[in-house]
This record gives C-alpha cells, structure tokens and sequence, in this order.
C-alpha cells in the first residue's frame, strides 16, 4: 500500500549565501539574462502571433536560444538551463493563459476604446497575457 504524503518524513535544507561582490555580480548578471531571453522570447511569440495569429511551440523558441547567444556574446557567460527555464516560465504563462483567453480585456485597452471605438484587440489586450519584464519589478540582491 502506497504511503500519503503526510506519512513521509519531512525534509529542510538551510542554504547561505554570502554577500561578496562577485556574487552579487553573478546574480545580477544572471537576472538580467534571463529577463532579457524572458522579452526576446515574448517579442518573438507576438510577432510569430501578428503574422500567423498562431503561437510558436516550445521548440521553436528554444530553438533562438543559440542565435540570440551569437547577436548577444554576453547570454554565453549565463548557464544554459536558467535561459531556458526563462523560456519555460513564460510557456507555462502562456498555457494559463490559453485557459482564460477571451474572456476579459484589460482596462486600458477599454479606455482607448472609448476614445477610438474602430480599435480591435489584439491578443494581449487580453488580461492574463505575459507582460514584458521591467528590471524594476524584478528580483532584488
């Protein structure tokens, strides 16, 4: 007979991380990569949508990763598998996203649609759409 999850023993791992410059550095870097592949990404995905009004896989996008590496050397300093985690967040955004589409716009666009009532939507008006990463609303060291 299989065991409950309230039956398991239960783990915690403490973690230190110290305050030099060179990590601070580290992460720093690390989180404006990711950011960075996070936009490209989503500019990618919004102009694949502009001209095909269909979403690229997955693998598509994964498949930019080594081109953008060769536009932008700096990608190469970063581990591989954050970049590509940055890709997988912004999938699992859009696949909640694909769940609730259509079913709210976002105040703004009903705004401008009060001031030019011959605006159509287009598919991030919609709320719940990823939203572009701004450095400021992102991790802090």
């Amino acid at each position: 007979m299989a065991k409950r999850s309230n039956d398991l023993p239960k783990k915690a791992f403490k973690f230190k991380v110290y305050d030099h410059q060179g990590l601070q550095s580290f992460f720093a870097q690390s989180f404006g990569c990711t950011r960075f592949v996070y936009n490209k990404a989503l500019g990618y995905i919004n102009g694949v949508w502009e001209k095909t009004h269909t979403f690229p896989t997955k693998f598509q996008v994964m498949k930019c990763l080594p081109k953008w590496k060769v536009d932008h050397p700096f990608l190469c300093e970063i581990d591989s598998i954050a970049l590509q985690a940055s890709i997988e967040h912004l999938f699992s955004g859009l696949d909640r996203f694909r769940g609730t589409k259509g079913k709210e716009l976002k105040k703004d666009f009903l705004m401008r649609l009060k001031l030019n009532p011959t605006l159509k939507p287009k598919i991030w008006d919609y709320k719940g759409y990823p939203r572009f990463k701004h450095k400021k609303k992102s991790a802090h060291i």
